[in-house]
């Protein structure tokens, strides 16, 4: 499974995507040792019920494929001289960005077959701003509109990214979906909720 395997820099399937990003509010420990699930739950679930309020979706599913894209946090993008990206979304660069970028060799699937590419990534200055160009990434491009239609709906919104291209994995929902339902996520969601948050979706 996704928890006990996570994937390597190599398996992660990113995307391209315009507009700069913006921070939001709440911080996180920037330089976190993620040596564990848990702690990248713990570190990455406040940015993501703000940004998944605006979206609409259950913050569990963005927690769940920013796992899948830095293997909770172990295998992320690094900036080349070894500094974080903050790049937890997997989320390219491309001519139009203007910021810090990071460079590593990715595997993308063309005509069903696993391709080694070497691909530029956005850098950012905190997990914060990686999590606001996600959003903007996805609630601003129009091929991603089924997606935020069905933000209420885990599993539709999954399906709807990869339907629409976000990534070349041709398993990418299904691997979220596994991360979402395992007892690990879904043990810090209850937690969340019992704090009085409201993921979209649930009714009181």
């Amino acid at each position: 499974t996704m928890i006990s395997a996570p994937p390597t820099a190599q398996d992660r399937k990113p995307a391209t995507v315009e507009g700069a990003p913006t921070p939001v509010a709440k911080a996180l420990s920037q330089d976190s040792d993620f040596s564990s699930p848990e702690d990248f739950i713990d570190a990455v679930f406040p940015a993501a019920v703000e940004v998944a309020g605006e979206l609409g979706v259950d913050p569990a599913v963005l927690v769940a494929q920013s796992a899948l894209e830095t293997g909770w946090g172990q295998h992320m993008i690094p900036r080349p001289k070894g500094q974080p990206s903050y790049n937890l979304f997997g989320i390219k660069a491309d001519q139009r960005w203007q910021g810090d970028v990071a460079k590593v060799t990715t595997t993308e699937y063309v005509a069903g077959k696993a391709v080694k590419e070497v691909a530029t990534f956005r850098a950012y200055g905190s997990y914060e701003e990686s999590f606001r160009d996600y959003l903007d990434f996805v609630r601003n491009q129009p091929r991603y509109a089924r997606a935020v239609a069905l933000a209420d709906q885990p599993e539709g919104y999954m399906t709807a990214l990869q339907e629409a291209g976000y990534a070349t994995d041709p398993d990418y929902a299904d691997k979220i979906a596994r991360i979402f339902h395992s007892d690990t996520l879904q043990r810090a969601r209850v937690e969340w909720l019992a704090r009085g948050e409201s993921p979209a979706g649930d009714t009181p």
